[in-house]
């Protein structure tokens, strides 16, 4: 029976570069601390695609249905700027 993960979180490299550029500016330091320290360096399976793949693929019939882990978009800026995120994530997991 083919499993899916429905909540598997992701933070693509490029998108998470840009993310943490675009926090430094808008969120309070400790915060962004918190996110660097407990959630943007939790594992490598979080940044990497490939490191996702290679560490699914002993399960067979298993599938993730990726999203954004945090902060959420809307944390990021304005709806012009979160629009581009989501753009940004997007492209990189395509």
């Amino acid at each position: 029976m083919r499993k899916i993960d429905a909540f598997a979180h992701i933070l693509p490299r490029s998108y998470l570069d840009r993310l943490e550029r675009q926090l430094e500016k808008t969120m309070a330091p400790s915060r962004l601390d918190y996110y660097r320290e407990g959630v943007f360096n939790f594992d490598p399976v979080l940044t990497d695609l490939d490191a996702r793949w290679r560490k699914i693929e002993p399960y067979g019939d298993y599938a993730q249905v990726l999203v954004l882990a945090v902060p959420p978009l809307e944390d990021v800026g304005p709806p012009q700027v979160a629009a581009e995120f989501a753009r940004i994530a997007n492209d990189e997991m395509a």
